[in-house]
């Protein structure tokens, strides 16, 4: 049992092969997890944790486990993670992470450029500028800026 990121960075479950997303917080640390193929195979699973120990699982899916899927997300994780905390050039990220991976799990990859794209998203998002100005009696606004014609 462990817990990853999902594309959104919510928190998924990983048991047995099968992923598990978060659907309501209980009372004293407990979790209840539904099925992630909930939506598409109207799968009835779920899963109780209490403080990540695993309390009860509940029915039974109605597919296969998809290993692949879960060691693709694993992967677009660290490839997030590097390219928020290494200066490393993006097509030494993509290089490096997708050299021991298996042909199941490189299908279930976005495109090399995809990759490329969400590499380069993760580092704008860091750098972008947090707002300096509290107040409007603080903004300044250039004299240019401030009269219409």
């Amino acid at each position: 049992m462990e817990i990853i990121k999902t594309q959104k960075g919510r928190d998924m479950l990983v048991l047995d092969g099968f992923s598990f997303l978060r659907e309501k917080k209980g009372v004293n640390g407990k979790l209840i997890w539904k099925c992630s193929e909930h939506k598409d195979s109207k799968c009835v699973a779920r899963c109780q944790t209490i403080d990540g120990a695993l309390v009860k699982s509940i029915a039974v899916h109605n597919h296969v486990p998809d290993e692949a899927k879960i060691a693709a997300r694993k992967t677009i994780t660290d490839i997030k993670q590097r390219a928020a905390t290494t200066q490393e050039a993006s097509h030494q990220i993509v290089a490096t992470t997708s050299a021991g991976v298996t042909a199941a799990v490189a299908c279930q990859l976005p495109s090399v450029r995809g990759i490329k794209r969400t590499i380069r998203r993760v580092r704008q998002e860091q750098q972008r500028p947090l707002p300096t100005k509290d107040n409007l009696q603080d903004l300044i606004i250039p004299n240019a800026w401030s009269f219409c014609s």
